[in-house]
């Protein structure tokens, strides 16, 4: 239901994100993310999406590097958020922190399931029109955003019936041999042979 991977012209796509104050970069802390740029927040930075359906469950998936902590970080309390609401942005609720520092600064794949299953209930951000927003007081770059919805398969297979513009016709072609008049049929056709 939304995938970004920074790489457009602009960095951001407004169709799929409501704000940020972050910027598209492939240097600095974007430096090494799985392709060119990442989006790339200085201090105090978040993005937040628009609202997506996980009615059913789904997906979150992203890369994470945490930047602006030094060789020993000494804010652990102060990670990196992901947040949800399920009120067009107007409360929110912690979806998971990521607070452990990354050794040499390296990009790190996250998933999270959003389960809403008979199994395991229902999760928190589990809506038809849920907002996501990561968010952290120090620098960080996110990369490769990939939120799925269980509600919404793919491959999603369509059947039109449209009457061709020119329908089927059989040919007949006539031998001079004492063979009898055959059908001329199309490749796509089949036919057994006597």
């Amino acid at each position: 239901v939304l995938a970004d991977d920074f790489e457009g012209a602009k960095g951001l796509n407004g169709n799929k994100w409501k704000s940020t104050n972050g910027k598209a970069s492939a240097s600095g802390c974007a430096a090494g993310s799985p392709f060119r740029n990442a989006m790339v927040f200085a201090n105090s930075g978040e993005i937040v999406s628009r609202p997506v359906n996980v009615l059913r469950g789904g997906k979150v998936t992203f890369y994470l590097k945490l930047c602006g902590y030094g060789n020993s970080p000494q804010y652990k309390d102060k990670g990196i958020t992901l947040s949800a609401s399920l009120d067009d942005g107007a409360t929110w609720f912690v979806v998971s922190r990521f607070n452990t520092y990354h050794t040499y600064q390296r990009w790190r794949k996250v998933t999270i399931n959003l389960y809403n299953d008979a199994n395991f209930g229902s999760h928190p951000a589990a809506s038809g029109s849920t907002m996501f927003k990561w968010s952290g007081p120090k620098a960080f770059a996110i990369d490769e955003v990939k939120i799925t919805s269980d509600a919404v398969k793919w491959p999603v297979q369509v059947s039109v019936n449209v009457p061709s513009p020119t329908p089927e016709k059989k040919f007949y072609t006539a031998f001079r041999s004492t063979a009898a008049v055959l059908p001329f049929l199309p490749a796509s056709s089949s036919y057994e042979t006597c």
